[in-house]
């Protein structure tokens, strides 16, 4: 992990602990859930995680925090919410910003 999507994100990141969570599934490998030293480093991989959209060998991987049910829950709610705002105004500019719809 630190050799491949470090040199992608330009970041070299010391990993704890790396382990597979959730079931078993045929159609798709199960996410892994990835400790790191440093909380700072957590936040830089964060925002610069939207740069392996861009890559051709990772365009597939995505990066998240690791969230409560509660925040999960909400979380899908907000994006239910802004995806049914979006199809009400399809010239408007939406998106989530600090758990808020905003306008742009």
């Amino acid at each position: 992990i630190n050799a491949e999507y470090g040199e992608e994100l330009q970041e070299k990141p010391k990993v704890k602990t790396i382990k597979r969570i959730g079931e078993k599934n045929e159609n798709r490998p199960r996410p892994l859930l990835v400790s790191l030293e440093k909380r700072a480093t957590l936040l830089v991989l964060l925002k610069k995680a939207r740069n392996l959209k861009e890559s051709k060998q990772f365009s597939a991987v995505y990066l998240s925090p690791d969230l409560t049910p509660h925040q999960l829950k909400e979380q899908k709610t907000l994006r239910s919410t802004l995806k049914r705002i979006r199809l009400e105004d399809p010239d408007g500019c939406y998106f989530i910003r600090n758990n808020v719809i905003q306008v742009g």
